[in-house]
């Protein structure tokens, strides 16, 4: 049997995972390779001490039009280009018919770079330059048509993985957390695109009553930066603080509490919309990095969500490190079946 390939790119704020997918002659998805992630941190030039610009600017500068993309933010994005044509060389790229990329932040009208980016550089000729390396290093090869949102992807592989937590469901709730909060809904077995939804507001929107918006104080990142914004985001970071919470750290316990509070507001507010629609969520899945995390027994940032959720909705865990890549490859292939 004649099989062709799929190569899924999730790329995220601190590193790029991609996937290799196997797709028989009716472009349906049957086997996949072992996730492969490469970090940015691994790539030579990454600078350490980057600062990504001010969201209130770069609101300011999309808006008007006037964007002052300045030399570190050029040369992190470098950075970026460099991790996802590495992750692509690791896999037998030749035999590649379709690739789906997608990556966080506001994009472009044409989908073809990113205009905001809370937690990295911003690049408004971000596909433009990765398929030029692709075109300069890999020869002649596919290329990427579009970026694709992260947030939609995370939902459409939770949707369409063989073990995905949304696959015998049509109403429910996802929360992806990472570096920032991938929002999804699943409404009536249809997958809503936040990015036309107005009436839904997304994570970065949603402010608690100190001001601070949910992604803030409930995304990885949020709570790494809460705890000690001189350092680094990392994994160290985070353990740091759930263990000093454990120890009954009173500021560490407060973090955790404001996240708590943080997840219960977002949970209320897509009730609300489920509820307009004559509609309740069926369940709610947490997955990404912050699934894993909340899977270790008796997790402390797992007890204050425990304590903060709706009663009568189920929680459930994805364990899935590669639901985006999957739904960023499935978006491609579907794309190209309708053309």
């Amino acid at each position: 049997m004649y099989n062709r390939f799929a190569l899924g790119i999730d790329g995220g704020a601190s590193k790029v995972l991609t996937q290799l997918f196997t797709i028989n002659k009716n472009n349906e998805i049957i086997d996949q390779s072992e996730p492969f992630e490469q970090s940015y941190k691994d790539v030579d030039t990454f600078n350490h001490q980057f600062i990504p610009v001010p969201l209130n600017t770069q609101n300011e500068e999309m808006n008007n039009e006037n964007y002052k993309i300045g030399f570190n933010e050029k040369g992190q994005s470098k950075v970026i280009i460099k991790a996802i044509i590495e992750s692509i060389k690791y896999f037998n790229y030749k035999n590649i018919s379709f690739i789906g990329f997608c990556f966080p932040g506001l994009k472009t009208e044409n989908l073809d770079g990113v205009s905001v980016m809370a937690n990295g550089p911003r690049n408004l000729e971000m596909l433009n330059d990765i398929n030029k390396k692709i075109a300069s290093e890999l020869g002649p090869f596919v290329k990427i048509n579009k970026i694709y949102d992260d947030s939609l992807s995370c939902v459409l592989g939770e949707k369409f993985s063989h073990d995905g937590k949304l696959k015998n469901c049509s109403n429910a709730i996802y929360i992806g957390g990472g570096t920032g909060i991938a929002d999804g809904i699943l409404f009536n077995d249809r997958i809503l695109d936040l990015k036309i939804e107005p009436q839904i507001k997304k994570s970065w929107q949603i402010k608690m009553e100190n001001g601070d918006s949910i992604e803030e104080c409930f995304s990885l990142s949020g709570l790494c930066k809460k705890w000690n914004d001189k350092k680094p985001k990392s994994i160290e970071l985070l353990n740091d603080l759930f263990n000093k919470a454990i120890k009954k750290d009173r500021i560490a316990m407060q973090i955790l509490e404001d996240a708590g509070k943080a997840f219960h507001l977002l949970i209320k507010s897509r009730i609300k919309f489920f509820e307009f629609e004559g509609k309740y969520p069926e369940k709610i899945v947490i997955g990404q990095r912050m699934g894993q995390i909340l899977n270790e027994k008796n997790h402390p940032l797992k007890n204050v969500i425990n304590k903060y959720n709706v009663k009568d909705i189920p929680l459930e865990l994805s364990l899935n490190r590669n639901t985006a890549a999957l739904g960023a490859a499935q978006s491609a292939i579907h794309e190209d079946n309708v053309k």
